[in-house]
């Protein structure tokens, strides 16, 4: 039933930008019918050409002069020829207006997911960040979003096409329904025999998305810990981290090779048999003027290779697809897992912090145990103890990046909860085990990008923090880049 994940990706393009989708569809009949206006008069054109003046020896053809005439077009080369040029040159101006909108529509489509992505991660909760792998993220905001955005493309693609091949195969039932049977027989075939490749595409696909996740989540773990292992010399036993996923991208390339090809190849000989049956039966019968032999030919030819198109989008839709519903999914989890506060008391801290009967346990595993603690304002408290006993876990209480199972966190004698937590968050200066700094400048890592806050600011900050001396003397000053992970500048610096 994949067909109908196709028709809801189309509908969800429409529901996305419908007026966009409105202008695209106009655009395509716009041009399907120019295009077939310029179709039209190349049995006049033909007639003409072999010798028979302006008559025409077809009821088509008739047609056509008959409709010329009332518009006040004489059945001569020198008024058909221009038009002719005419009718395919305003198709090609309006197919070019309609895929420059696809074109916007996917690179704005692509745009949203991304940011919304974005988004929802900075409002989930911390144990969400803490159960995924950061890669998968990256991959997600980067490749994912990009290959969902195309996914758009193949769809409004498949609108385009469709429309064509409709009006095509409505120019061929005018002309001939042989014509049209011929054709639609021919791309009936063509989805029976090239079904295969396109189910091919789809599994490798899904192949390809999963490990492209998975390689990358495992490479950001290299990188962030690439220092020590080159310290070690170590980098050699990276490579049997990565190649699992490496090579599994490798078989779905391949596969994906395999079944594009493998359409483009059968394809045309499946079309070139249909057209020599086609025009043997035709010519043999000897009452078809040569002339509407061509043209039944020519149309023929130009339906089947639309409908050849259509599959084609198709199949690069079912390649993309995978890679759309992942970031969709990872969306829909992230908005899942948002935070969800219901306090909105102003934090007010004069007094102390305090822990009372506080208990939080991870999979199944008490970290926590009745904890009873109170930390009193302007004065230093060290929390002491072994490896795993839980003082991290503690701060993340305080800071309520998680809730105890039992028990209350309280601020001047009221329970965290009941309190504003991105106003309390707001208060805490927070200093992590491992220290992280972004590959960006003195200021941005301190600022982060605050516009509000410029240097006087920055620089009473570093004053306050006792960094000012070092970081005054870098050659660039607050504009010093501090490389990745802040590897530019020393242990203590950072």
């Amino acid at each position: 039933m994949y067909i109908l994940k196709t028709f809801e990706l189309i509908r969800e393009a429409f529901q996305r930008y419908p007026l966009r989708s409105l202008l695209i569809v106009v655009c395509m009949l716009l041009a399907g019918l120019s295009e077939g206006v310029g179709v039209a008069i190349v049995l006049p054109v033909l007639s003409i050409a072999i010798g028979e003046g302006g008559a025409a020896t077809t009821e088509f053809g008739g047609t056509v002069t008959e409709i010329l005439a009332v518009v006040g077009i004489p059945a001569t080369l020198t008024a058909l020829l221009p038009l002719l040029v005419l009718g395919f040159a305003l198709k090609a101006i309006l197919v070019l207006l309609a895929m420059q909108q696809i074109g916007f529509a996917a690179a704005h489509i692509s745009t949203d997911l991304r940011l919304t992505l974005i988004r929802e991660l900075m409002e989930v909760r911390w144990s969400y960040f803490a159960s995924k792998p950061l890669g998968g993220f990256a991959n997600a905001v980067s490749t994912e979003a990009n290959r969902g955005g195309a996914a758009f493309t193949d769809a409004y693609t498949i609108i385009a096409v469709a429309i064509q091949v409709v009006i095509y195969l409505s120019l061929a039932f005018v002309l001939s329904w042989r014509v049209t049977l011929a054709a639609m027989v021919a791309g009936a075939v063509m989805a029976l025999v090239l079904g295969y490749f396109i189910g091919m595409t789809r599994r490798a696909a899904k192949k390809a998305a999963t490990s492209y996740s998975l390689l990358l989540g495992r490479m950001t773990d290299i990188l962030a810990g690439i220092k020590p292992l080159k310290a070690m010399a170590a980098e050699s036993r990276i490579a049997p981290l990565i190649t699992h996923e490496a090579e599994s991208i490798n078989h779905a390339m391949q596969r994906l090779i395999i079944a594009k090809e493998g359409v483009q190849a059968l394809r045309e000989p499946i079309i070139i048999l249909f057209l020599a049956t086609g025009l043997y039966s035709v010519l043999s019968v000897g009452s078809v003027p040569f002339e509407m032999a061509l043209m039944m030919g020519l149309l023929f030819h130009r339906a089947v290779n639309q409908i050849a198109r259509l599959q084609s989008a198709y199949q690069q839709l079912t390649a993309d697809e995978p890679f759309y519903r992942r970031l969709t999914e990872m969306i829909d989890s992230t908005i899942q897992e948002k935070e969800r506060f219901t306090g909105n008391g102003a934090p007010k801290l004069d007094q102390s912090l305090r822990l009372e009967g506080v208990t939080l346990s991870f999979a199944g595993k008490t970290i926590i145990d009745d904890v009873t603690l109170s930390i009193p304002l302007g004065r230093i408290t060290t929390l002491i103890g072994p490896s795993g006993a839980g003082k991290t876990t503690l701060s993340d209480l305080i800071t309520g990046l998680y809730e105890p199972d039992s028990g209350s966190v309280l601020i001047d004698g009221v329970p965290l909860k009941d309190l504003d937590i991105q106003a309390w968050r707001q208060q805490i200066g927070y200093v992590p085990q491992e220290m992280f700094l972004f590959h960006d400048t003195v200021m941005n890592n301190i600022t982060l990008g605050d516009p509000s806050l410029g240097a006087a600011e920055t620089e009473a900050a570093l004053r306050a923090a006792g960094a000012w001396e070092f970081v005054s003397a870098m050659k660039a000053g607050l504009n010093t880049e501090v490389g990745e992970r802040g590897s530019k500048i020393s242990g203590g610096e950072r």
